[in-house]
């Protein structure tokens, strides 16, 4: 989603993402282009990149997703995302996602996050991941919803049905 628009801009327009994509991503766009193949129309055919090791594979890996995020995560245009049921990710995206939050010259983004905290113990990963993001210097902000009351579900009903209170009562 966010390539779709620039694939609808002028080629003078394209010219600077093109430079943008270049200078953050060289000589590693294939990895980036693996991911969003919409992205070839804009940078080419990158060449290949060389293997490493898996451990630093990794590091190169975080290092170029990392600049990809943050050539859209600026002053003219930040960015918010959503990553909804984290108590599901794996070590290796919860991983990039500590990397992302503590990283001090990352600005413009917005993450949230939802999960089930009744899904979430002690001893879960995302707790973990979560305390390491706190002891990093990032202070999350943590907004615990509760069940809706029968008034607020009443509310709703009525708003999307476009009828009285009375009347979504007996549907709630």
């Amino acid at each position: 989603t966010l390539i779709r628009p620039l694939l609808g801009m002028s080629e003078s327009e394209l010219k600077v993402w093109r430079r943008d994509f270049h200078n953050a991503l060289d000589p590693n766009s294939r990895l980036i282009l693996e991911l969003v193949p919409e992205l070839k129309p804009i940078i080419g055919e990158p060449p290949p990149i060389p293997g490493l090791e898996p451990q630093q594979a990794k590091v190169r890996f975080k290092f170029v997703l990392r600049n990809f995020i943050r050539l859209f995560a600026n002053s003219e245009h930040p960015l918010v995302l959503f990553i909804d049921d984290l108590q599901w990710l794996d070590i290796a995206t919860l991983d990039f996602i500590e990397d992302l939050l503590t990283q001090k010259d990352l600005r413009h983004l917005l993450l949230i996050g939802a999960y089930r905290d009744n899904e979430v113990g002690p001893e879960h990963p995302l707790t973990h991941k979560l305390r390491a993001i706190r002891d990093a210097g990032t202070r999350p902000h943590e907004i615990k919803l509760t069940p809706l009351s029968v008034g607020d579900a009443a509310q709703l009903v009525s708003d999307t049905l476009n009828c009285t209170l009375e009347q979504s009562r007996t549907l709630v």
